[in-house]
């Protein structure tokens, strides 16, 4: 079965190079579930975000709160998860920080519309070398 869901996510990947972005930042949980199989029980309505990222070439990582991600590594086929726990070391911010520090001059693709206001704030204010833009841009 996750087959299915890991053709998914290299379709996705190639998607990201066509339209020239070199992540995508996933948020919304049924599009986390429909690219890797993974569905959270908490979400950003108990502070508790889940971040799929899917780079357009190489592994995608789930950052996920640390009480799920035993259950995430079984119901996915993503290897790499980092876990987060409230209020340790930087929580979710320091899982996007081991994956984009020192990126300079790129693209991450989110869904403008699905993507919390939190997130999206942490990425410009962290990241100001990197370009955040729509995923639904053409």
């Amino acid at each position: 079965m996750n087959e299915v869901f890991q053709k998914r996510s290299n379709t996705f990947q190639s998607r990201l190079v066509e339209v020239g972005v070199d992540t995508g930042l996933i948020f919304d949980t049924d599009n986390i579930y429909y690219l890797s199989a993974y569905w959270g029980y908490l979400g950003i309505q108990f502070g508790r975000p889940t971040l799929l990222v899917i780079p357009n070439e190489g592994d995608c990582s789930i950052i996920t709160p640390s009480l799920e991600a035993e259950m995430a590594r079984k119901m996915t086929w993503i290897e790499d998860v980092q876990e987060w726990s409230d209020g340790v070391d930087g929580e979710w911010r320091a899982c996007l920080d081991n994956i984009f520090r020192n990126k300079k001059n790129m693209k991450i693709g989110i869904e403008k519309d699905k993507t919390h206001p939190v997130i999206t704030e942490f990425l410009k204010k962290a990241y100001p070398d990197i370009m955040v833009v729509s995923g639904e841009q053409k």
